[in-house]
């Protein structure tokens, strides 16, 4: 029998992310104080970080983005 996976909602994980790189504590701590496992508070911070670059780049540089990276492959 499968285990049910519990839902938290989008606010509870931006806060939770926020709490993990603010507070100065460890991850696990902070996954620990919120009733969260380690890993999904893991997930959820790496998540929210390449959706924060994302957004933060422009058209124009994620296409320059994805060219460097490809140019690093064949040089590399």
């Amino acid at each position: 029998m499968g285990t049910a996976r519990r839902q938290y909602p989008p606010e509870f994980q931006a806060e939770a992310v926020r709490r993990a790189r603010s507070s100065g504590m460890s991850l696990r701590q902070v996954a620990m104080d919120l009733g969260v496992s380690n890993e999904t508070l893991g997930v959820w911070a790496r998540e929210d970080g390449e959706r924060g670059v994302a957004t933060r780049l422009g058209a124009d540089e994620r296409a320059e983005l994805v060219e460097l990276r490809r140019w690093v492959k064949v040089l590399g």
